[in-house]
């Protein structure tokens, strides 16, 4: 059966009208939609909804494909010179939509971007439950019926049993071992020998029973590794199995094979793959667990849950219902072991001397207070020794708990029984080191429940908690949750399922023509089809499971951390200028844009939201997350993360295979962007911020050690550069969206009224008060110029060698930084460590680039024409920049200033902005200065700029050649040469 929903309204289904009839009948059947409502069959709804559709004159055309401008693939060519009908500038640029791009890519954006037109698309909405309902504690993903769980709970894991170990085998099987094992491994072996051997016992295990044993496992596992490969009879199935099971249970959704130790194996003992088989065969539970695959001895593990049963088939994973829900509960500690040194274990930012929320590792007042949900952060809940001098700071001594902060003494500053009520009445006193850095509580003592920041604020299909979209539970209390609303899911509860409202969908997914199911597929609900008029490219967002993005949003133990907004005590949004929000408006604009597609076989790229902003600042902020694996660099659990991403797409997936990964798009917001991606990816699109190509700086460039990446083993990153200007791109960095600014129009102002040449402040190194003290800071370029052109007095009291009047170069910080850069001509665009925003700063603000960081792109560099509008200067020329700009004619300085003032905001975030402007009007009626003044604005932005390089990519990349491709792109045949060539 097939049903219409038309343009004009979403809500109202097309079909001819009956007198009286059609809008009645319009809203019933939309409700009839509504499948959660359905008390009945399939069949029978199916049914009474063919029923209603005979009554309806409208028909459609059944589709399974994109559809709309006919495929001419067999039809001659014309040639068409895009060189000769959109000729380029003297400077090699053609504008497009206001911009000077590089010629080739706005020549074909004029002739082609422009000419694009809607196809029809068929969009999946999934249908495939999850086993106990994620047992209330996550998501079901309804693509792959898979949950996606909470903070702090976990699918639960059926595989070791660690009750009743001593009775399983005694230790005397180690005494078949010829090599001495070190005492401090011994039982760890036992233990999970005796599991292996055991095979998978029914008995649900919580993960951080078995800590000790992976971590002494990761240390002994290359001593057992080698000895076992020079000793004949060296028990080659214990550490087999003992390896096999770490591995498992560290990285949990790998398919692990035994094929790569299988020659190692044999030579100690032949029989080890009949000796696991047989094991396996004597649990009838683990049965399916160990099975041969395409002649592979396999363990299959799927996104942390363990399959029982028959193994799947090809393309069979959306039929098999995995896992048992989110019934663990995890045990996620605030404190390190305790010693009588340090009773609470070495510092941590989760470090607690009270009561642990173990689902988030979190510090709370506690029961026995009278507000036992009252935040008892870092310092707060610690004593202070007194300064070591007088007027120094008190130092915080992390050993002792400070007991008055549980005080009932009004005359004491306290804080875990202190009333709100009393506190702003001034007759108690509150100690002044306790606030609220979680995310969700305002005021002064926590005792407003706000809003906090999840992806597109749930999209008003859940509550969002700390970071994470849940349902709210009858009683409406915050700590109460449960999730999405009934019939969505995603990590912003946007992607509507099967048993959703249709008149809810979101207006991406409207105006639909709907496929209606009338049977049960293998007894389990199936998928909903819906064509949709959609413009390429098109990209679907990878829902990834919630380590790599909600939970790291949910555990934050800053509130302003890796976010580009919070919420006020009324709910208001509050911008903050997080140099790193670009990461997050772009993954909030892609999920509701009209490209989006759930659909992979029609999309044209894959965008895998991986949030390493808030890995980074969260590295080692709570024990689970330490980095005592990693050389205590952020930057290489970085790098895992994004590995453990991509393991998870290529075995949950088919669509990594399609090009090898060359349609996926990743985003490395951090300092030195995508220098340490995993070599696994780096066939990928890469979004960044620092477009280092490392032909001259081939190096780590901050100064910040735990970022440093040149100790990241090759094996891991492989060996590639930062940027790959043929297949990435460098974004602009994320700015406060600030009515002001916008109401100032700075970036208008004539070159007549802008008095100051050259304008640059920031960081100039240790020759300056309060300068960082690395050499490498910068690359040494800040250094330079302040050697040469500083306006102010270093620590010596001595100016830069050539200063002078009209150029300012300084470190003293500007109360009017903004009007300080609109009023000069050019201003200096130099990294910190690594990118820093100052191309943003000066193009906002009108102002000319003058960029010297060699083999470095700025953002839009390999795409836009830049030198239509900013000016590049070599490293060693430092000495000649102030000659070199006074050598610009005004001709050419105007030139400049122009195309400044027309490409100004493609370095903003306003679709992103202007979604935030939409919720807080609809969810509280508030309209601030903000979205009035972002409203007024009308070129292209951040989000329209990457689609239209999309679109370019999508037809010019060289790869796409090589790939054969069945849709429909909405475009006249001359823009499709690659595709229409015969193969």
């Amino acid at each position: 059966m097939r049903l219409c929903f038309g343009d004009s309204d979403p809500r109202k289904v097309m079909m001819s009208r009956q007198p009286g009839e059609s809008e009645d009948m319009a809203r019933d059947l939309l409700d009839l939609f509504s499948m959660n409502k359905w008390k009945c069959s399939w069949s029978l709804a199916g049914t009474i909804a063919s029923v209603v559709a005979l009554i309806a004159q409208d028909s459609c055309i059944p589709t399974n494909a994109s559809a709309g401008i006919p495929s001419n693939r067999d039809q001659d060519v014309p040639a068409v010179d895009f060189k000769r009908q959109f000729p380029a500038d003297l400077h090699g640029a053609f504008v497009y939509q206001g911009a000077p791009w590089k010629a080739e890519i706005g020549q074909w954006l004029a002739g082609c971007d422009s000419a694009i037109m809607e196809v029809n698309i068929t969009e999946i909405i999934g249908g495939i439950n999850c086993k106990n309902d994620c047992s209330g504690q996550g998501v079901c993903n309804r693509e792959l019926g898979q949950c996606r769980c909470f903070h702090g709970y976990s699918v639960a894991i059926r595989a070791l049993n660690l009750e009743g170990l001593s009775s399983c085998l005694s230790p005397s099987y180690l005494h078949c071992c010829t090599f001495p094992l070190p005492s401090f491994i011994v039982e760890d072996l036992r233990l999970l020998h005796c599991a292996s051997a055991s095979l998978f016992a029914t008995v649900q295990t919580d993960k951080t029973t078995v800590g000790s044993a992976l971590f002494w496992m990761a240390r002994s596992q290359k001593l057992i590794a080698e000895e076992s490969l020079t000793h004949p009879h060296a028990c080659p199935h214990v550490w087999y199995a003992t390896l096999l099971i770490y591995e498992a249970l560290k990285y949990g959704n790998w398919i692990l094979t035994m094929n790569e130790e299988k020659s190692a194996m044999e030579k100690s003992d032949g029989d080890v793959e009949k000796h696991i088989l047989k094991k396996s065969e004597e649990s009838s539970l683990a049965k399916g667990l160990l099975f041969k695959r395409e002649g592979k001895l396999s363990l299959e593990i799927m996104s942390n849950q363990w399959l029982i049963g028959d193994p799947p088939q090809d393309n069979a994973s959306s039929q098999v219902v995995t896992g048992d829900g989110c019934s663990e509960k995890l045990q996620l500690e605030c404190n390190y072991l305790g010693s009588p040194d340090e009773p609470f274990g070495r510092w941590v930012v989760s470090i607690c001397p009270s009561n642990c929320d173990k689902t988030r590792a979190m510090c709370f007042c506690g029961e026995g207070t009278k507000y036992p949900n009252r935040p008892l952060a870092e310092t707060c809940g610690f004593q202070f020794n007194p300064p070591s001098k007088p007027d120094g700071p008190r130092i915080v001594n992390w050993t002792k708990i400070d007991q008055d902060v549980f005080t009932t003494n009004g005359s004491i500053p306290g804080w875990c029984n202190v009333d709100p009520a009393e506190a702003y009445a001034g007759k108690v006193k509150i100690k002044e080191e306790c606030d609220c850095k979680y995310d969700g509580l305002g005021g002064r003592l926590c005792e407003v429940p706000v809003e906090s920041v999840c992806i597109n604020q749930c999209s008003r299909h859940g509550y969002c908690r700390g970071g994470f979209c849940q349902r709210e539970n009858a009683d409406f209390h915050p700590m109460s949750v449960n999730k999405c609303d009934n019939g969505w899911y995603g990590v912003d509860c946007s992607t509507p399922s099967v048993i959703s409202s249709i008149r809810e969908w979101p207006s991406w997914l409207r105006p639909a023509r709907i496929d209606i199911p009338d049977t049960y597929a293998n007894g389990k609900m199936i998928n909903l089809n819906a064509v949709i008029p959609k413009k390429r490219p098109l990209i679907y967002v990878y829902d990834l499971p919630p380590e790599f993005n909600s939970l790291l949003l949910e555990g934050r133990h800053f509130r302003l951390e890796c976010v580009n907004r919070i919420y006020d005590v009324n709910n208001v949004t509050v911008w903050t200028d997080d140099l790193y929000g670009a990461q997050i408006a772009i993954y909030e604009s892609l999920l509701a844009s009209p490209h989006r597609t759930l659909n992979g076989e029609e999309a044209d790229f894959f965008f895998v939201p991986v949030l390493d902003s808030c890995i980074i600042t969260r590295a080692d902020d709570a024990p689970h997350l330490s980095m005592q694996e990693h050389m205590g660099l952020r930057s290489s659990l970085t790098l895992e993360y994004y590995k453990n991403a991509y393991t998870h797409i290529v075995e949950q997936y088919p669509y990594w295979n399609h090009s090898s990964g060359r349609d996926h798009i990743w985003f490395f917001s951090w300092d030195e962007g995508a220098c340490y991606a995993p070599k696994e990816i780096w066939n990928s699109m890469m979004l960044v911020h620092w477009g280092n190509t490392n032909s001259k700086h081939n190096h780590s460039t901050t100064a910040y050690w735990a970022d440093n990446w040149d100790k990241i083993p090759s094996d891991k990153r492989g060996i590639h550069p930062c940027f790959d200007p043929d297949k990435d791109l460098v974004l602009p960095a994320w700015k406060v969206p600030d009515a002001n600014f916008l109401k100032a129009n700075n970036a208008t102002m004539t070159h007549e009224k802008r008095k100051t040449l050259f304008y640059f402040n920031g960081n100039l190194g240790p020759a300056y008060p309060n300068g960082r003290p690395e050499d490498s800071y910068s690359m040494g370029i800040r250094q330079k110029l302040a050697e040469e052109f500083g306006s102010s007095p270093n620590k010596d009291g001595k100016l830069g060698k050539q200063h002078a009047k009209d150029v300012i170069v300084t470190p003293v910080r500007s109360e009017n930084y903004h009007m300080d850069l609109a009023s000069s001509v050019f201003c200096g665009v130099f990294p910190g460590d690594g990118w820093s925003g100052r191309m943003e700063d000066s193009l906002l603000q009108g102002c000319i680039p003058v960029i010297i960081q060699d083999g470095i792109f700025l953002p839009y560099e390999n795409v836009l024409n830049f030198d239509s509008f900013a000016v590049r200067i070599d490293e060693e020329e430092i000495p000649n920049l102030i000659k070199i700009l006074r050598g610009f004619n005004e001709t050419e300085i105007k030139f400049k200033l122009a195309n400044v003032q027309k490409i100004w905001q493609r370095f903003l975030y306003r679709d992103s902005v202007l979604l935030e402007a939409e919720r807080q009007k609809t969810s509280i009626g508030h309209v601030d200065d903000w979205a009035v003044e972002f409203l007024k604005l009308t070129e292209d932005d951040v989000f329209a700029t990457l689609i239209q390089v999309l679109h370019y990519k999508l037809h010019n990349d060289p790869w796409r050649k090589q790939v054969r491709h069945n849709k429909n792109f909405g475009l006249p045949n001359q823009c499709l040469l690659y595709f229409l060539k015969p193969w």
